[in-house]
């Protein structure tokens, strides 16, 4: 059997930021387009909607007996002595196979997306809801992709006639899924490229091996990808707090990608040149050193763990034991073998370079990691809060600018706020079902941060505008409010962008379903009260809502 490149190794490495650009892209603006005009499509033609919505799910079958057939197909060869092309197939696809399936769980659990239909019944907003499981959430990635793409990549290093029909079975695949609204474009280009990551990757460590120099390069990768998602304002609840924090002034997501991009040099880089793998030592072992710093923070300051930074942490912690690894892996067998002599004096000079990039990257952090003073108490309920500032009980009134329901049940939600804040903090939540809604919030928070007292006249005047235009301006938002004798007064963007992860955060933690809605929670009983719709939605039952939550 002859010795097989794998081209699809580089090809992974390489396409990870135009794989990130690509899906980010779609995520946020084509994946819902594309799925509503199919949608349109699909119920324009009964026959076509009711077969596709006939089509059962497989998968699970289809992987276990393909890999029992792979697996046994190899066995059988193996036990006549052949040792060709197609054994070697077998190996890998009889392997990739059940890993990549249950790598897509991983995923699906990971991001918690929505799945399309879902999502189509009922319009909430796509992003990723982080670590989160539950009815119709898991979208993201593709599952049938990922596992094909994992076979048509095994097929396309070892039968190179074959490649066209395999990127013609993958084209037809997605375009399956997304004609079917089983997926959006995002989560089948995502399931696609991680299919073929999975492979690649794969095929590495079966066929030969990974140089132990590169080995760093896969936790280095992991944090960069986190970085970039984390700088893209992809958070859970927990990084609201955590992205207050600056080193020096310097928020931390693009330290992040410029980090990881300097690791990731510095590792392709050490197999030529001594130098650069002295450099990867400093830089992984400084960073392990700030990442104490701010593990530390996490757990006794904030108090809440944000999976992005654990993430990321645990990608630096990764990349100091392989690089320790690697170096002990060169180092004892020449010794063991007799070829060289021990040097104390070498190793010791190796552990001191090493321990003080730690503690220079943990003086570092430790001096400069602060929450600037404009941010030091951040968005919290308190601040974004009205009524009594000491009452456990909180009054959540979600709602979307532009839903027609929350218009109609915003009388009595206003109603039940007044009465409510006599007895409960009150907390007003813009939820983004619509995404014009988005050119509200700014102003929006703005007013309730500076302007409590007439806050609630400056809600009516601001629903007034709404239904004028979609697109406001500053000046369109002052004159609104200016019979109020009121001056408007934005947020700088860092507190905007604090406040709505805390906004988000709130839909996530309470799992709200839609628009309009009300929560009621006691902060210390943990007990919870939802009223949805405008049915359930007025101020008697938020006020019921309130004496049943605190039993009074």
């Amino acid at each position: 059997m002859q010795t097989r490149t794998n081209p699809l190794a580089k090809f992974s490495l390489r396409g990870l930021p135009a794989a990130l650009l690509v899906v980010g892209g779609c995520v946020l603006r084509l994946d819902e387009p594309i799925a509503l005009a199919i949608h349109g499509f699909r119920r324009s033609n009964p026959m076509l909607e009711e077969y596709t919505d006939r089509i059962p799910d497989l998968l699970l079958p289809v992987v276990l007996v393909l890999s029992a057939g792979m697996w046994i197909a190899w066995f059988l060869r193996v036990r006549k002595g052949v040792r060709d092309d197609r054994t070697a197939f077998f190996r890998l696809a009889g392997t990739v196979l059940p890993l990549s399936y249950f790598a897509r769980a991983a995923f699906k659990f990971l991001f918690g997306r929505i799945e399309t239909r879902a999502w189509l019944e009922h319009p909430v907003p796509t992003e990723f809801q982080w670590l989160q499981t539950g009815d119709r959430i898991g979208g993201f990635p593709s599952g049938h992709m990922m596992v094909f793409a994992s076979l048509a990549a095994a097929c396309w290093i070892f039968f190179p006639r074959a490649r066209a029909a395999c990127a013609a079975f993958l084209l037809l695949l997605g375009s399956a899924l997304i004609a079917t609204n089983y997926h959006f474009l995002g989560d089948v280009i995502a399931g696609g490229y991680l299919g073929l990551a999975v492979a690649a990757a794969t095929f590495e460590f079966l066929e030969r091996g990974t140089s132990s120099r590169l080995l760093p390069l896969g936790p280095i990768l992991a944090g960069l990808a986190i970085s970039a998602l984390d700088w893209a304002g992809v958070c859970t609840d927990a990084c609201a707090e955590t992205s207050l924090y600056r080193l020096f002034g310097v928020p931390l997501p693009p330290l992040g990608v410029a980090y990881f991009t300097l690791c990731g040099i510095a590792c392709l880089a050490s197999r030529r040149q001594v130098v650069f793998r002295a450099a990867l030592a400093i830089l992984l072992f400084g960073g392990l050193g700030s990442e104490i710093v701010f593990v530390w923070i996490q757990k006794f300051l904030i108090g809440k763990w944000c999976p992005m930074c654990v993430g990321i942490a645990f990608c630096v912690a990764a990349g100091c034991v392989l690089i320790v690894r690697e170096y002990f892996s060169e180092t004892i067998p020449p010794i063991a073998r007799g070829e060289r002599k021990f040097d104390m004096k070498r190793v010791s000079l190796h552990a001191a370079v090493v321990l003080a990039a730690l503690l220079v990257g943990l003086g570092t952090s430790a001096l400069g990691l602060r929450k600037p003073d404009a941010h030091a108490a951040g968005f919290t309920p308190e601040q974004l809060a009205f009524g009594p500032a000491d009452s456990t009980l909180v009054v959540f009134i979600v709602s979307d600018w532009f839903c027609p329901a929350c218009r109609t049940a915003e009388p009595e939600m206003i109603k039940g706020a007044r009465l409510a804040m006599k007895k409960a903090k009150v907390v007003f939540v813009d939820y983004p079902i619509h995404r014009e809604t988005l050119n509200y919030i700014p102003y929006n928070l703005s007013f309730m941060v500076r302007e409590k007292e007439k806050y609630l006249q400056i809600r009516e005047a601001l629903g007034s505008l709404a239904l004028k235009t979609k697109e406001p301006t500053p000046e369109d938002v002052q004159a609104a409010v200016s019979p109020l004798g009121v001056k408007y007064v934005p947020l700088n963007f860092a507190d905007v962008m604090s406040a709505g992860q805390y906004q988000n955060s709130v839909v996530q933690q309470f799992k709200v379903p839609g628009t309009p809605a009300v929560v009621v929670a006691d902060s210390k009983t943990g007990k919870v009260k939802k009223l949805n719709g405008i049915s359930e939605i007025n101020a008697d039952n938020i006020l019921r809502s309130i004496a049943e939550i605190s039993g009074k």
